[in-house]
């Protein structure tokens, strides 16, 4: 694991990264002979094909493809996902985000978010992040559903929209039912 962690933290300090583009998930504890063991996802966001590379050569696990990432991250082009699905062997989640700014979408921008989940399938995305808020702060359930289904068979995470919400508990449930 140190030879591990020594790559990775030479890779975030040599490639494109902002604070919080670099997260450790640990998804869940296997037993082993009566002890727990936890197993370490590595992920990383990368805006270009020298981070995926990077990535590649430090073992990441897996990247998220962004652009814009001192917006926050938007959705990256379709040529950057077929060069990173080239390069980067792990798992590849895709941001999908129009613009900047806040999490509040028009019905215009939701179904620019489908269409870039339908190209990011095409192209070999294994998994979709984005995040749809009410103007409130909660959840916005119709265009939330309407992507979830849109990514059907996709691994889905709900991004930073929900660090944002208005009730982080309130957010959690609502997303979970």
């Amino acid at each position: 694991l140190r030879a591990r962690e020594k790559a990775v933290q030479s890779l975030a300090a040599g490639a494109h990264f902002l604070p919080g583009a670099f997260r450790v998930r640990r998804p869940g504890c296997h037993g082993t002979r009566g002890r727990l063991r936890t197993t370490m996802i590595i992920e990383i966001c990368v805006d270009c094909i020298a981070s995926v590379e990077a990535c590649t050569e430090a073992g990441a696990d897996r990247i998220e493809l962004c652009a814009g990432l001192v917006e926050g991250g938007t959705t990256p082009s379709a040529g950057f996902l077929k060069a990173a699905r080239r390069a980067f062997s792990g798992r590849i989640m895709m941001m999908i985000r129009p613009r900047g700014g806040d999490f509040v979408y028009s019905a215009e921008e939701a179904e620019i978010m489908r269409e870039d989940i339908r190209q990011a399938r095409d192209g070999g995305a294994d998994g979709v992040v984005f995040g749809c808020l009410l103007p409130d702060g909660s959840v916005d359930k119709a265009p939330t559903a309407s992507l979830l289904e849109c990514s059907r068979g996709m691994d889905v995470t709900f991004h930073r929209a929900f660090d944002v919400s208005r009730d982080l508990h309130q957010s959690l449930e609502e997303l979970v039912a």
